[in-house]
């Protein structure tokens, strides 16, 4: 089960937000598990490292509206759903 203060970090503050807190964190693991993600636009934000496992993902924004993208290095996206993500 994803930890409620990392999911709400994530869909509340935008990604530089999300990115200034891993940041400050380095040793914090985003604990995503299972959390409903379908349709969130995810370009920019740092998910290296994080478990990402059983998330939904379905239509998932992964693109970057800069020059990167989504960073998902070391991420666990085991039996995430990733159907229709860009």
């Amino acid at each position: 089960m994803a930890n409620q203060q990392h999911l709400e970090l994530l869909r509340q503050g935008g990604a530089n937000s999300w990115n200034t807190w891993r940041r400050s964190h380095p040793a914090t693991i985003p604990e995503l598990h299972g959390a409903d993600l379908s349709d969130a636009d995810l370009g920019n934000y740092n998910l290296s490292g994080a478990d990402l496992s059983e998330a939904n993902l379905h239509r998932a924004n992964l693109r970057a509206s800069q020059l990167l993208g989504a960073i998902v290095i070391g991420a666990n996206l085991t039996n995430a759903d990733l159907s229709g993500s860009i």
